[in-house]
């Protein structure tokens, strides 16, 4: 949940409105034929990756996220344009 805030904070602090957090599985997301790679973090748009994220791994997924796929959404929490919390995950 520490990782996902801070990759909230870091790229999507400008892009207003509510945010969730989506629970699924891999295994659920290959068998609608989606593709999740392993891979350093990467930029978004113009946004530099932040030069403390060396060592990171993230999942990227590959084709859309299928909505039976969601077991379950969990709300952001935000104070102002900054991401807090994951609501009912532990930091």
């Amino acid at each position: 949940p520490a990782r996902l805030i801070e990759t909230a904070n870091h790229f999507y602090q400008d892009i207003e409105g509510d945010w969730v957090c989506l629970e699924m599985t891999r295994t659920a997301l290959r068998r609608c034929g989606i593709i999740v790679r392993d891979e350093q973090a990467l930029p978004v748009g113009d946004q530099a990756v932040s030069d403390s994220w060396g060592e990171w791994v993230c999942p990227h997924i590959y084709g859309g996220i299928p909505p039976q796929v969601v077991r379950k959404e969990w709300k952001m929490i935000r104070d102002g344009k900054a991401f807090r919390a994951i609501e009912g995950v532990a930091p």
